[in-house]
């Protein structure tokens, strides 16, 4: 069961994320959302969306999404903010598929990222503003994961990063300053 506090900021991570992947402000998710973002980041590196990494990255959004898509209450394709916020509350509470799905997806968005086992912070902030965080959030973030400081992030340290994002209500998790200042944290 999620404190009251865990609550808030796991809603106030979920929110800011809706945010940055719900581009055109129409306050609804999409599969093309996804996709889209999975494209800008394989883009964003120079990877051919026809690369195996770029394919696999995309799929890895696409299976997210088709376990999202199952909110979709009212069969438009779509699915709201407290829809979204909803289905990672719960995921929170009791992890499960989605953890599963977001930490192939982080594992996928690096191998894209061209991090063979270790992120350097230019990729790693080029990432971040690929998925819609201040380029000075990016290198925080970084920062923070990098917590033996020898200037790396590795692919699992940045894979847990993504679940605790998603999952953690610990306001000292250093995956939550992934995509950006969380605020009132």
């Amino acid at each position: 069961m999620l404190t009251t506090e865990g609550r808030r900021l796991l809603t106030a991570k979920l929110d800011r994320r809706f945010d940055l992947l719900d581009v055109d402000g129409d306050g609804h998710l999409g599969a093309r959302e996804l996709d889209d973002l999975a494209m800008g980041i394989a883009a964003g590196f120079d990877v051919p969306l026809d690369a195996p990494t770029a394919v696999a990255l995309r799929q890895a959004y696409a299976r997210i999404w088709s376990e999202l898509s199952q909110l979709d209450a009212d069969g438009d394709g779509l699915i709201s903010r407290g829809q979204y916020v909803d289905a990672w509350l719960r995921e929170a509470e009791q992890p499960g598929l989605l953890a599963d799905l977001v930490r192939t997806c982080a594992e996928a968005v690096a191998a894209v990222a061209g991090a063979e086992g270790d992120f350097y912070e230019p990729a790693f902030v080029r990432l971040q503003a690929l998925s819609g965080a201040h380029p000075d959030q990016g290198a925080a973030a970084f920062a923070r994961l990098d917590t033996d400081h020898d200037g790396m992030v590795s692919v699992a340290q940045f894979a847990d990063a993504y679940v605790d994002f998603f999952t953690s209500e610990n306001p000292t998790a250093p995956g939550n300053a992934l995509f950006g200042r969380i605020e009132p944290w």
